[in-house]
């Protein structure tokens, strides 16, 4: 009923559900929970009658709308969390559904997280599932420990890393796992005999490759395992990583055909014959758009012809803003916008947080013209039936894999593009958020955000803050341009250093809509060419008065000497322990090295922060410091 989703009375569980259902509704037609699980299998079915709740005076109806989203959002991921995830013994970690298919109930909190709503909590939750992936032995290697399909082998931890990779970006435990998943990559793709670099099978496991009975080939779930190598490019460049992932990438490309309706791929090659079947690169297209992004080469842009094209569901299935990423196609924007109201509905599969081709089309008509009453319905509509579906969503427990609020919009308006979403997995937006007030941290529903064009050198913010408070905004670049920007708000023009994982602060008036433009003026250097060094709160071990410290290499060059800072919970410092040199870990191998300080008796919590000698730029000074738990 809830994966395969059966609807006809040949099928006894069925014909016992609806009979069921019916006879509820029969005695008590306006009975919610009955309603809610009937539309759910019937949806061309009413649901009971509903109310929104009107925005309060002076507030704008978009920023309202998009904070009511976002609480239901919250609402929904709270729920999970709070009454379905284990908190402790040996099943820490877990929702109840088997860890592979949790792992996919979580794809859900990388936005919400990114979104500036509850980022601790979420983080939290996210890692203690990445985590129980490991000590439930689902690992052999980088790879799983069972043998399975494509799509499988993912869903066993693999998709639970790069989730922790972007949710926690800069931590060192998810990086070295990221790279222990690209160590497996010259296994999984090899060049052919036609001189083409594909996958070999499409079942597989940490310890055996199945290549018989059709199984020796590539589909397009089988670029799911690229995933965390992709998070790891963006992170340091790795370049075996990259290299093979291009390579792989230019093996399709070459089974390519030019036709008077654009290009056209196989979906299925077979690695021994090199023959291609099927249609179409599908959800690999999102390999392709990292490469563009990387490299810059239209070549990549072949896969996304029927997208640049006008295609809506393509458009819609790219995270990145491509409309004003890629040069000429602001006009295709404008056809899109121009036509919105003839656009189709479309339908979307409600468990992967999509938009409709007509919702796209209509956001492409906010792009395009400011009016933010196109955005409030919007919200509205995903407000009406996130409200109405809420029981299915939660206490009537359906599966945790078949379980999902609708993201796509709210992603984009908030984040200058999506983040992650389920099967959709290169990261495409501009920036992520966090919020505070005075020391204490204020949950992203409270504050509403507008990002109008997913631009990487010229964007701007509108924001409402909903509490009687100020609230400073971080904003910390992802997917935009390095370099130095002008950021022009109420208080004028200041010039600023934006880059990935770098913050700027906004200050937030209560009751106030704000706008800031953001215009790259000064490209600097790519943070991934940098060195790194890290640790987390799982790097602090402090036993018998010596605290233990493991240090990180993680960057594209090896790191200087550097020094071990230890202070207080107050920030006085208690002591300092220096560390030689580290290599890069361009073999994927972790590069650590252990430090020992021994702390005053009364010392307590402890906080660590580590500096390199010069204090070179690295890619991100987010993972310098760490403090033991409660600290």
């Amino acid at each position: 009923l809830v994966e395969e989703q059966p609807n006809i009375r040949l099928y006894p569980l069925w014909d016992r559900f609806e009979r069921d259902i019916t006879d509820v509704l029969r005695v008590d037609p306006d009975n919610a929970t009955a309603r809610a699980y009937w539309v759910e299998k019937n949806p061309e079915q009413p649901y009971a009658d509903y109310r929104p709740t009107p925005a309060p005076t002076g507030v704008p109806p978009w920023a309202w709308a998009q904070s009511q989203d976002l609480k239901l959002y919250r609402q929904f991921a709270d729920w999970w969390i709070d009454h379905r995830q284990i908190s402790d013994g040996e099943s820490r970690g877990e929702f109840g559904g088997g860890l592979s298919d949790d792992t996919d109930l979580v794809n859900q909190w990388v936005p919400l997280a990114l979104m500036g709503v509850e980022p601790e909590k979420i983080i939290k939750s996210q890692e203690a599932v990445t985590d129980a992936t490991f000590f439930n032995g689902m690992w052999s290697g980088g790879l799983s420990r069972i043998r399975a399909d494509e799509l499988h082998s993912y869903e066993e931890g693999i998709n639970a890393v790069a989730q922790s990779m972007l949710i926690d970006w800069g931590n060192p435990a998810y990086i070295e796992h990221g790279m222990a998943v690209a160590r497996e990559y010259p296994r999984l793709m090899q060049v052919n005999q036609a001189g083409h670099r594909h996958f070999v099978s499409s079942y597989y496991s940490g310890t055996d490759i199945d290549r018989d009975d059709g199984l020796g080939g590539q589909k397009p779930d089988s670029l799911l395992v690229t995933h965390p190598g992709l998070m790891l490019v963006d992170y340091n460049g790795d370049p075996k990583t990259k290299a093979i992932l291009l390579s792989l990438l230019d093996g399709w490309l070459a089974h390519g055909e030019k036709t008077a309706r654009g290009w056209s791929f196989p979906s299925d090659i077979d690695w021994a014959t090199d023959k291609g079947s099927g249609h179409g690169v599908d959800i690999a297209v999102h390999d392709f758009w990292a490469a563009y992004t990387w490299t810059g080469d239209d070549k990549y842009l072949q896969p996304m012809d029927g997208a640049l094209n006008g295609d809506l569901g393509g458009l819609t299935n790219l995270n990145a803003d491509v409309l004003h990423r890629v040069r000429g196609e602001d006009k295709q924007a404008q056809k899109i916008a121009a036509g919105a109201d003839q656009a189709g509905g479309g339908t979307i599969d409600r468990n992967l947080g999509g938009a409709t081709a007509g919702q796209f089309a209509r956001f492409v008509r906010w792009q395009e013209t400011g009016d933010n009453a196109i955005l409030a319905g919007l919200y509205g509509e995903e407000v009406e039936a996130v409200t109405q579906r809420m029981p299915v969503l939660t206490s009537l427990e359906a599966w945790v894999d078949r379980v999902s609020v609708p993201s796509d919009l709210l992603q984009r308006t908030r984040l200058g593009g999506v983040a992650h979403r389920r099967m959709a997995f290169y990261p495409g937006n501009l920036v992520s958020w966090r919020f505070a007030s005075g020391d204490h941290e204020v949950s992203g529903e409270n504050v509403a955000i507008l990002i109008r064009k997913g631009d990487p050198k010229a964007f701007s913010v509108t924001a409402y803050n909903l509490t009687d408070q100020p609230v400073t905004a971080h904003m910390t670049g992802a997917q935009l341009a390095a370099g130095m920007w002008t950021l022009t708000g109420p208080d004028g023009a200041r010039e600023v250093r934006l880059e990935r994982g770098r913050s700027v602060e906004l200050s937030l008036p209560p009751r106030q809509t704000v706008r800031f433009d953001l215009t790259l003026k000064t490209p600097g250097d790519d943070p991934a060419t940098r060195p790194d060094i890290g640790l987390s709160r799982r790097d602090l071990v402090l036993k018998g008065g010596v605290l233990t410290i493991t240090a990180h290499s993680l960057g594209a060059m090896p790191t200087p000497a550097g020094v071990a800072i230890v202070t207080d919970a107050a920030g006085h410092e208690l002591t300092r322990a220096r560390f030689g040199p580290l290599p890069a870990p361009t073999d994927l191998l972790p590069k650590t090295v252990q430090i020992r300080a021994r702390l005053p008796k009364t010392s307590g919590l402890v906080r660590v922060t580590l500096r390199l000698e010069g204090q070179p730029d690295e890619i991100t000074q987010i993972n310098n410091s760490a403090a033991t738990p409660g600290a």
